[in-house]
């Protein structure tokens, strides 16, 4: 009776909270962690092991299949962004500005904890991972801050962040499934071939399981059948990259790309689908993520503080120094980099995902790292707005 009163009462609380409406003009910090829904890390701390324990051990383990299916269901948003038809129309050089500031990003923070790593007892392969992970989870941008700018109509650069923030995901994702695949203990498959083998698995199953999404689905269903169809195949996806220890993003992430680049008629059912279902089960997502971490004492403070620098200069200065190669898309006076200085929910679906694969001291450490992490970027975003167009912002404030 008690697991069911705590799911219960998680999914009023993702529900109620994604149903708040968001206030028109420009955010406080804190009204923004409601509008994102990052808040709801900081309510799942207070409810899991580490606060109120409302949210036990056990019961968070009798809740891993409810964290699964979210994993998934964050793949398949970001893969329903990756229509081909659109991804056409983007200029190279926006390709170009994605990929470099990115590489920097993952490549900066990566070498800076393989180092640190060791202070804090992890060696070898646990090592390794950890320090990848890291890496790529600073690579990912929230379209939070260009969706902000153009309502504030700060529109300078707009267009070249919201495609750069869309566009991070797919790299970070692409690191994220190889990681998983060479770390992959299952089987008698071992070196290159072992990567090799495990990453196509993870692709072929993901489009799969988008096939079998877009053979149940019938054009112009009803919306609670594509409802149904939806979180069954999503949670069908997400269980079988969770057996087989998989990227669970990852595999979402291939379904949702089959579906992405379907005929109209029935994309955009699931489109419907999305209007609905993505803001509440995000936030059930960042809720369960809350209740997974760990404080080990303030020594964690300093990878955490690390973290949040290193990503967030490499972020700003990389962003705003290939900006300015730019400068048909980005006024001089702008500092563009800010646009990218909150990380977003796939860091914090990767950083749960391998917390379900690998549960020991890498992992606590890393979702504490990434999902904090994520929590400081967003409480930045509205000093980002200011600093992203300094001149659009004194004239609003006048």
């Amino acid at each position: 009776m008690r697991q069911l009163l705590c799911f219960i009462l998680l999914v009023l609380l993702a529900y109620g909270g994604s149903r708040i409406r968001q206030k028109k003009g420009r955010l406080s910090w804190f009204e923004h962690l409601f509008a994102t829904g990052f808040i709801f890390c900081f309510f799942g701390y207070l409810l899991g092991p580490a606060g109120a324990a409302v949210i036990g051990e056990s019961m968070l383990l009798e809740l891993q299949p409810l964290i699964v299916f979210c994993l998934g269901w964050i793949g398949f948003l970001v893969g329903m962004q990756a229509d081909l038809s659109l991804l056409k129309q983007v200029p190279w050089r926006f390709w170009w500005f994605t990929l470099a500031q990115n590489v920097i990003t993952v490549v900066a923070v990566t070498l800076i904890f393989v180092f640190l790593l060791p202070f804090f007892g992890l060696e070898g392969r646990e090592r390794l991972l950890v320090a990848l992970l890291i890496g790529a989870c600073a690579g990912v941008s929230s379209q939070a801050i260009p969706a902000m700018a153009h309502r504030n109509k700060q529109s300078g650069g707009y267009r070249l962040l919201q495609v750069a923030s869309g566009l991070d995901d797919i790299p970070t994702l692409f690191l994220v499934m190889v990681v998983f695949a060479y770390s992959n203990r299952a089987g008698d498959i071992s070196g290159f071939w072992m990567g090799i083998t495990w990453s196509a698995v993870t692709l072929s199953l993901g489009l799969g399981f988008g096939l079998l999404f877009y053979l149940l689905l019938r054009p112009r269903a009803r919306f609670d059948e594509t409802m149904a169809i939806c979180l069954g195949v999503t949670l069908l996806c997400s269980g079988a990259a969770a057996y087989l220890h998989l990227a669970i993003p990852c595999m979402g992430f291939a379904a949702g790309f089959l579906i992405a680049n379907s005929p109209a008629t029935k994309k955009q059912t699931f489109y419907n689908v999305l209007t609905v279902a993505e803001r509440p089960i995000v936030f059930l997502m960042f809720l369960l993520a809350g209740a997974n971490l760990r404080f080990e004492g303030t020594s964690w403070l300093i990878p955490l503080v690390i973290y949040v620098f290193v990503r967030g200069t490499s972020k700003v200065l990389g962003g705003t120094f290939l900006g300015k190669r730019l400068p048909d898309e980005v006024p001089k006076e702008q500092s563009i980099g800010w646009g990218l200085i909150a990380p977003g929910p796939l860091s914090v679906a990767v950083a749960l995902d391998y917390v379900l694969i690998e549960n020991g001291p890498g992992s606590e450490l890393l979702a504490w790292i990434v999902v904090t992490g994520a929590l400081t970027g967003e409480l930045a975003v509205p000093y980002a707005l200011k600093r992203l167009n300094p001149q659009t912002a004194e004239r609003q404030a006048t």
